[in-house]
Protein backbone atom coordinates (compact mmCIF):
# COMPACT_ATOMS: atom_id res chain seq x y z
CA UNK A 1 0.00 0.00 0.00
CA UNK A 2 2.86 2.38 0.79
CA UNK A 3 4.41 1.76 -2.64
CA UNK A 4 1.07 2.55 -4.30
CA UNK A 5 0.40 5.69 -2.28
CA UNK A 6 3.97 7.06 -2.20
CA UNK A 7 5.61 5.62 -5.30
CA UNK A 8 8.21 8.38 -5.63
CA UNK A 9 9.69 7.82 -2.18
CA UNK A 10 9.56 4.06 -2.73
CA UNK A 11 11.54 4.56 -5.94
CA UNK A 12 14.26 6.56 -4.18
CA UNK A 13 14.34 4.02 -1.35
CA UNK A 14 15.03 1.35 -3.96
CA UNK A 15 17.99 3.37 -5.26
CA UNK A 16 19.39 3.54 -1.72
CA UNK A 17 18.96 -0.23 -1.27
CA UNK A 18 20.49 -1.21 -4.61
CA UNK A 19 24.17 -1.09 -3.58
CA UNK A 20 23.30 -2.76 -0.26
CA UNK A 21 21.39 -5.63 -1.89
CA UNK A 22 23.05 -9.02 -1.82
CA UNK A 23 22.60 -11.91 -4.22
CA UNK A 24 20.68 -14.67 -2.42
CA UNK A 25 20.63 -18.13 -4.00
CA UNK A 26 17.52 -20.19 -3.27
CA UNK A 27 18.28 -23.08 -5.61
CA UNK A 28 20.45 -23.96 -8.60
CA UNK A 29 17.97 -22.21 -10.90
CA UNK A 30 16.66 -19.39 -8.72
CA UNK A 31 18.39 -16.41 -7.13
CA UNK A 32 17.41 -12.83 -6.29
CA UNK A 33 19.08 -9.67 -5.05
CA UNK A 34 17.60 -8.94 -1.62
CA UNK A 35 16.04 -6.61 -0.63
CA UNK A 36 16.28 -4.63 -3.89
CA UNK A 37 14.70 -6.98 -6.41
CA UNK A 38 11.37 -7.66 -4.62
CA UNK A 39 10.91 -3.90 -4.23
CA UNK A 40 11.69 -3.50 -7.94
CA UNK A 41 8.90 -5.97 -8.77
CA UNK A 42 6.47 -4.10 -6.51
CA UNK A 43 7.37 -0.83 -8.19
CA UNK A 44 6.82 -2.39 -11.61
CA UNK A 45 3.29 -3.40 -10.62
CA UNK A 46 2.63 0.05 -9.17
CA UNK A 47 3.91 1.71 -12.35
CA UNK A 48 1.57 -0.30 -14.54
CA UNK A 49 -1.38 0.58 -12.28
CA UNK A 50 -0.49 4.28 -12.42
CA UNK A 51 -0.28 4.16 -16.22
CA UNK A 52 -3.66 2.41 -16.44
CA UNK A 53 -5.38 4.80 -14.04
CA UNK A 54 -3.60 7.96 -15.24
CA UNK A 55 -2.66 7.47 -18.92
CA UNK A 56 -0.94 10.87 -19.04
CA UNK A 57 1.22 10.11 -15.98
CA UNK A 58 4.13 9.28 -18.29
CA UNK A 59 4.77 11.98 -20.86
CA UNK A 60 3.93 10.52 -24.33
CA UNK A 61 7.04 12.24 -25.72
CA UNK A 62 9.13 9.95 -23.51
CA UNK A 63 8.01 6.88 -25.46
CA UNK A 64 8.56 8.59 -28.81
CA UNK A 65 12.26 9.07 -28.17
CA UNK A 66 14.44 6.81 -30.41
CA UNK A 67 16.07 5.18 -27.36
CA UNK A 68 12.63 4.25 -25.96
CA UNK A 69 11.55 2.80 -29.33
CA UNK A 70 14.77 0.79 -29.68
CA UNK A 71 14.42 -0.54 -26.11
CA UNK A 72 10.82 -1.55 -26.83
CA UNK A 73 11.96 -3.44 -29.94
CA UNK A 74 14.74 -5.06 -27.88
CA UNK A 75 12.26 -6.16 -25.20
CA UNK A 76 9.76 -7.54 -27.77
CA UNK A 77 12.46 -9.52 -29.57
CA UNK A 78 13.70 -11.03 -26.30
CA UNK A 79 10.16 -12.33 -25.73
CA UNK A 80 10.00 -13.77 -29.26
CA UNK A 81 13.46 -15.32 -28.93
CA UNK A 82 12.29 -16.94 -25.69
CA UNK A 83 9.50 -18.69 -27.62
CA UNK A 84 12.11 -20.39 -29.84
CA UNK A 85 14.56 -20.91 -27.00
CA UNK A 86 16.46 -24.14 -26.42
CA UNK A 87 15.33 -23.79 -22.79
CA UNK A 88 12.16 -21.69 -22.70
CA UNK A 89 11.81 -21.68 -18.90
CA UNK A 90 15.23 -20.04 -18.44
CA UNK A 91 14.59 -17.55 -21.24
CA UNK A 92 11.18 -16.44 -20.03
CA UNK A 93 12.59 -15.89 -16.52
CA UNK A 94 15.15 -13.58 -18.12
CA UNK A 95 12.42 -11.80 -20.11
CA UNK A 96 10.33 -11.22 -16.99
CA UNK A 97 13.36 -9.85 -15.15
CA UNK A 98 14.11 -7.57 -18.11
CA UNK A 99 10.49 -6.37 -17.89
CA UNK A 100 10.74 -5.16 -14.32
CA UNK A 101 14.19 -3.66 -14.86
CA UNK A 102 13.05 -1.65 -17.90
CA UNK A 103 9.79 -0.60 -16.22
CA UNK A 104 11.47 0.73 -13.08
CA UNK A 105 14.95 1.83 -14.15
CA UNK A 106 13.93 3.29 -17.49
CA UNK A 107 10.26 4.29 -17.44
CA UNK A 108 9.97 5.23 -13.75
CA UNK A 109 13.33 7.01 -13.87
CA UNK A 110 12.01 9.00 -16.82
CA UNK A 111 9.02 10.05 -14.71
CA UNK A 112 10.98 11.16 -11.64
CA UNK A 113 14.19 12.61 -13.15
CA UNK A 114 13.20 15.84 -14.86
CA UNK A 115 15.24 18.56 -13.13
CA UNK A 116 18.83 18.92 -11.83
CA UNK A 117 17.43 18.66 -8.28
CA UNK A 118 15.99 15.23 -9.11
CA UNK A 119 19.36 14.12 -10.48
CA UNK A 120 21.10 15.20 -7.27
CA UNK A 121 18.69 13.15 -5.16
CA UNK A 122 18.97 10.19 -7.54
CA UNK A 123 22.76 10.22 -7.36
CA UNK A 124 23.12 10.69 -3.61
CA UNK A 125 20.70 7.83 -2.95
CA UNK A 126 23.20 5.59 -4.75
CA UNK A 127 26.40 7.27 -3.59
CA UNK A 128 25.79 7.31 0.17
CA UNK A 129 25.50 3.52 0.59
CA UNK A 130 28.36 3.05 -1.88
CA UNK A 131 30.58 5.29 0.25
CA UNK A 132 29.94 2.95 3.18
CA UNK A 133 30.79 -0.09 1.03
CA UNK A 134 33.99 1.50 -0.35
CA UNK A 135 35.22 2.52 3.12
CA UNK A 136 34.35 -0.91 4.51
CA UNK A 137 36.13 -2.65 1.61
CA UNK A 138 39.17 -0.37 2.03
CA UNK A 139 39.48 -1.23 5.75
CA UNK A 140 39.14 -4.96 5.10
CA UNK A 141 41.51 -4.78 2.13
CA UNK A 142 44.11 -2.89 4.18
CA UNK A 143 44.18 -5.76 6.66
CA UNK A 144 45.35 -8.03 3.83
CA UNK A 145 48.03 -5.58 2.69
CA UNK A 146 45.88 -4.59 -0.33
CA UNK A 147 46.52 -7.98 -1.90
CA UNK A 148 45.54 -8.30 -5.55
CA UNK A 149 43.66 -11.55 -4.96
CA UNK A 150 41.96 -10.37 -1.75
CA UNK A 151 39.74 -7.54 -2.98
CA UNK A 152 37.01 -9.95 -4.12
CA UNK A 153 36.33 -11.20 -0.59
CA UNK A 154 36.28 -7.61 0.76
CA UNK A 155 33.22 -6.58 -1.29
CA UNK A 156 31.11 -9.63 -0.43
CA UNK A 157 28.14 -9.82 0.24
CA UNK A 158 27.23 -6.58 -1.53
CA UNK A 159 28.96 -7.52 -4.79
CA UNK A 160 29.58 -10.93 -6.28
CA UNK A 161 33.12 -9.96 -7.28
CA UNK A 162 35.54 -7.05 -7.59
CA UNK A 163 34.61 -6.47 -11.25
CA UNK A 164 30.97 -5.60 -10.50
CA UNK A 165 32.16 -3.39 -7.64
CA UNK A 166 34.73 -1.50 -9.71
CA UNK A 167 32.39 -1.04 -12.65
CA UNK A 168 29.54 0.39 -10.56
CA UNK A 169 31.90 2.97 -9.04
CA UNK A 170 33.20 3.83 -12.50
CA UNK A 171 29.71 4.28 -13.97
CA UNK A 172 28.68 6.72 -11.22
CA UNK A 173 31.92 8.72 -10.99
CA UNK A 174 31.17 10.97 -14.03
CA UNK A 175 27.80 11.90 -12.47
CA UNK A 176 29.64 13.15 -9.38
CA UNK A 177 31.85 15.33 -11.55
CA UNK A 178 28.71 16.63 -13.27
CA UNK A 179 26.71 17.55 -10.15
CA UNK A 180 29.67 19.24 -8.44
CA UNK A 181 29.25 21.97 -11.06
CA UNK A 182 25.68 22.53 -9.82
CA UNK A 183 26.85 23.50 -6.30
CA UNK A 184 28.21 26.89 -5.30
CA UNK A 185 31.95 27.20 -4.71
CA UNK A 186 32.83 26.78 -1.06
CA UNK A 187 29.46 25.22 -0.19
CA UNK A 188 29.23 22.22 2.08
CA UNK A 189 27.50 20.24 -0.69
CA UNK A 190 30.42 20.82 -3.08
CA UNK A 191 32.92 19.82 -0.38
CA UNK A 192 30.99 16.57 0.26
CA UNK A 193 30.89 15.90 -3.48
CA UNK A 194 34.66 16.38 -3.75
CA UNK A 195 35.19 13.99 -0.83
CA UNK A 196 32.92 11.42 -2.49
CA UNK A 197 34.93 11.74 -5.73
CA UNK A 198 38.17 11.06 -3.87
CA UNK A 199 36.67 8.02 -2.10
CA UNK A 200 35.32 6.66 -5.39
CA UNK A 201 38.68 7.09 -7.15
CA UNK A 202 40.45 5.30 -4.30
CA UNK A 203 37.85 2.52 -4.50
CA UNK A 204 38.36 2.16 -8.26
CA UNK A 205 42.15 2.10 -7.93
CA UNK A 206 42.05 -0.68 -5.35
CA UNK A 207 39.28 -2.61 -7.14
CA UNK A 208 41.98 -3.89 -9.52
CA UNK A 209 39.46 -4.00 -12.37
CA UNK A 210 40.89 -3.57 -15.87
CA UNK A 211 37.51 -2.65 -17.36
CA UNK A 212 37.18 0.21 -14.88
CA UNK A 213 40.66 1.53 -15.61
CA UNK A 214 40.17 1.32 -19.37
CA UNK A 215 36.77 3.04 -19.18
CA UNK A 216 38.11 6.01 -17.23
CA UNK A 217 41.09 6.37 -19.58
CA UNK A 218 38.69 6.32 -22.54
CA UNK A 219 36.59 9.26 -21.28
CA UNK A 220 38.81 12.05 -22.71
CA UNK A 221 39.01 10.21 -26.03
CA UNK A 222 35.23 9.79 -26.16
CA UNK A 223 34.67 13.46 -25.39
CA UNK A 224 36.99 14.34 -28.26
CA UNK A 225 35.14 11.96 -30.61
CA UNK A 226 31.74 13.41 -29.64
CA UNK A 227 32.78 17.04 -29.87
CA UNK A 228 34.55 16.59 -33.21
CA UNK A 229 31.53 14.66 -34.57
CA UNK A 230 33.56 11.53 -35.35
CA UNK A 231 31.03 9.16 -33.72
CA UNK A 232 29.60 7.62 -36.91
CA UNK A 233 33.08 7.19 -38.42
CA UNK A 234 34.47 5.51 -35.30
CA UNK A 235 31.47 3.18 -35.00
CA UNK A 236 31.69 2.21 -38.69
CA UNK A 237 35.44 1.59 -38.47
CA UNK A 238 34.98 -0.50 -35.30
CA UNK A 239 32.32 -2.71 -36.92
CA UNK A 240 34.42 -3.17 -40.08
CA UNK A 241 37.49 -4.03 -37.98
CA UNK A 242 35.55 -6.64 -35.97
CA UNK A 243 34.16 -8.24 -39.14
CA UNK A 244 37.59 -8.36 -40.82
CA UNK A 245 39.24 -9.84 -37.72
CA UNK A 246 36.46 -12.42 -37.43
CA UNK A 247 36.87 -13.47 -41.06
CA UNK A 248 40.65 -13.69 -40.70
CA UNK A 249 40.42 -15.84 -37.59
CA UNK A 250 37.85 -18.16 -39.18
CA UNK A 251 39.81 -18.63 -42.42
CA UNK A 252 41.76 -21.92 -42.40
CA UNK A 253 41.10 -22.19 -38.65
CA UNK A 254 43.62 -19.44 -37.91
CA UNK A 255 42.09 -18.98 -34.46
CA UNK A 256 43.76 -22.22 -33.35
CA UNK A 257 47.10 -20.41 -33.29
CA UNK A 258 45.92 -18.45 -30.24
CA UNK A 259 45.45 -21.51 -28.04
CA UNK A 260 46.93 -20.91 -24.55
CA UNK A 261 50.19 -22.30 -23.29
CA UNK A 262 49.06 -23.59 -19.91
CA UNK A 263 52.60 -23.65 -18.56
CA UNK A 264 52.71 -19.85 -18.78
CA UNK A 265 49.01 -18.89 -18.79
CA UNK A 266 48.28 -18.56 -15.08
CA UNK A 267 46.34 -16.44 -12.63
CA UNK A 268 48.70 -13.72 -11.39
CA UNK A 269 48.99 -12.57 -7.81
CA UNK A 270 49.90 -8.89 -8.29
CA UNK A 271 48.63 -6.08 -10.48
CA UNK A 272 51.78 -5.45 -12.53
CA UNK A 273 52.10 -9.12 -13.53
CA UNK A 274 48.38 -9.13 -14.28
CA UNK A 275 48.71 -6.23 -16.73
CA UNK A 276 51.89 -7.58 -18.33
CA UNK A 277 50.25 -10.95 -18.88
CA UNK A 278 47.21 -9.25 -20.42
CA UNK A 279 49.30 -7.46 -23.04
CA UNK A 280 51.31 -10.61 -23.73
CA UNK A 281 48.17 -12.76 -24.06
CA UNK A 282 49.20 -14.96 -21.12
CA UNK A 283 46.64 -13.91 -18.53
CA UNK A 284 44.34 -16.67 -17.31
CA UNK A 285 41.12 -14.63 -17.38
CA UNK A 286 41.90 -13.26 -20.85
CA UNK A 287 42.57 -16.73 -22.27
CA UNK A 288 39.39 -18.02 -20.62
CA UNK A 289 37.51 -15.35 -22.56
CA UNK A 290 38.96 -16.65 -25.82
CA UNK A 291 37.89 -20.17 -24.78
CA UNK A 292 34.30 -18.91 -24.48
CA UNK A 293 34.46 -16.72 -27.60
CA UNK A 294 35.45 -19.75 -29.68
CA UNK A 295 32.50 -21.68 -28.23
CA UNK A 296 30.20 -18.74 -28.95
CA UNK A 297 31.25 -18.61 -32.62
CA UNK A 298 30.44 -22.31 -32.99
CA UNK A 299 27.06 -21.82 -31.27
CA UNK A 300 26.14 -18.97 -33.63
CA UNK A 301 26.57 -21.27 -36.64
CA UNK A 302 23.96 -23.66 -35.22
CA UNK A 303 21.25 -21.05 -34.43
CA UNK A 304 22.00 -17.85 -36.37
CA UNK A 305 18.45 -16.42 -36.58
CA UNK A 306 16.91 -16.65 -33.09
CA UNK A 307 19.86 -17.93 -31.06
CA UNK A 308 19.72 -20.36 -28.16
CA UNK A 309 17.37 -18.12 -26.21
CA UNK A 310 17.99 -15.36 -23.66
CA UNK A 311 20.23 -16.35 -20.72
CA UNK A 312 21.10 -19.70 -22.25
CA UNK A 313 24.79 -19.32 -23.10
CA UNK A 314 25.97 -21.05 -19.92
CA UNK A 315 23.55 -23.96 -20.34
CA UNK A 316 24.88 -24.98 -23.76
CA UNK A 317 28.34 -23.52 -24.41
CA UNK A 318 30.50 -26.33 -23.00
CA UNK A 319 29.51 -28.76 -25.74
CA UNK A 320 30.79 -26.21 -28.30
CA UNK A 321 34.16 -25.52 -26.72
CA UNK A 322 37.51 -26.49 -28.25
CA UNK A 323 39.62 -28.52 -25.82
CA UNK A 324 42.97 -26.88 -26.64
CA UNK A 325 41.61 -23.51 -25.41
CA UNK A 326 40.64 -24.88 -22.01
CA UNK A 327 42.21 -23.19 -18.96
CA UNK A 328 42.47 -23.99 -15.27
CA UNK A 329 39.30 -21.98 -14.54
CA UNK A 330 37.09 -23.38 -17.30
CA UNK A 331 34.81 -25.17 -14.84
CA UNK A 332 33.16 -21.72 -14.41
CA UNK A 333 31.67 -22.04 -10.89
CA UNK A 334 30.29 -18.48 -11.12
CA UNK A 335 28.20 -19.50 -14.17
CA UNK A 336 29.41 -16.34 -15.90
CA UNK A 337 28.77 -15.50 -19.55
CA UNK A 338 30.80 -15.07 -22.72
CA UNK A 339 32.45 -11.77 -21.59
CA UNK A 340 31.52 -10.01 -24.81
CA UNK A 341 28.05 -8.51 -24.94
CA UNK A 342 27.79 -8.45 -28.73
CA UNK A 343 28.68 -12.15 -28.92
CA UNK A 344 26.27 -12.85 -26.06
CA UNK A 345 23.43 -11.20 -27.97
CA UNK A 346 24.34 -13.16 -31.11
CA UNK A 347 24.40 -16.48 -29.25
CA UNK A 348 21.21 -15.91 -27.29
CA UNK A 349 19.09 -13.73 -29.61
CA UNK A 350 20.52 -14.33 -33.09
CA UNK A 351 21.38 -11.79 -35.77
CA UNK A 352 18.01 -10.03 -35.49
CA UNK A 353 18.62 -9.43 -31.80
CA UNK A 354 22.12 -8.12 -32.52
CA UNK A 355 20.86 -5.68 -35.16
CA UNK A 356 18.22 -4.33 -32.75
CA UNK A 357 20.84 -3.94 -30.01
CA UNK A 358 23.27 -2.14 -32.33
CA UNK A 359 20.49 0.27 -33.33
CA UNK A 360 19.79 0.93 -29.64
CA UNK A 361 23.52 1.40 -28.98
CA UNK A 362 23.75 3.82 -31.92
CA UNK A 363 20.87 5.94 -30.59
CA UNK A 364 22.52 6.07 -27.15
CA UNK A 365 25.79 7.27 -28.69
CA UNK A 366 23.98 9.85 -30.81
CA UNK A 367 22.10 11.20 -27.80
CA UNK A 368 25.31 11.37 -25.75
CA UNK A 369 27.03 13.17 -28.62
CA UNK A 370 24.24 15.76 -28.88
CA UNK A 371 24.33 16.53 -25.16
CA UNK A 372 28.14 16.64 -25.11
CA UNK A 373 28.24 19.11 -28.02
CA UNK A 374 25.47 21.20 -26.43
Amino acid sequence: MWVLTDIKRAYFLLLFLLPLSAETVFSEKWAMDLPGEPLTILLMGATWLYVLVKPGWVNPKFFRHPIAKALAAHWIWIGLAAVFSASAFVSFKFWFAKTWYLTVFFVLTGVFLRRPTDLKRWLWCLVVPLLYIVIRAFILHAQTGFGFLDIGSCVIPYFRNHVNYGVMLTVLLPYLFYIRRLYANGSRAKLLTDMAIVVFIVGIVFAYTRAAYASLLAVPMLLFIFRERFTALVVACSIIAMVVIGIQLAADDNYLRFAPDNEHTIQHENLSDHFNATFEGKDMSFMERIYRWVAAMHMIQDRPLTGFGPNNFYNFYKQYTVAIFETYVSDNPERSGVHNYFLMILVEQGFIGLIIFIVFWRFCLRTAKNYTIA
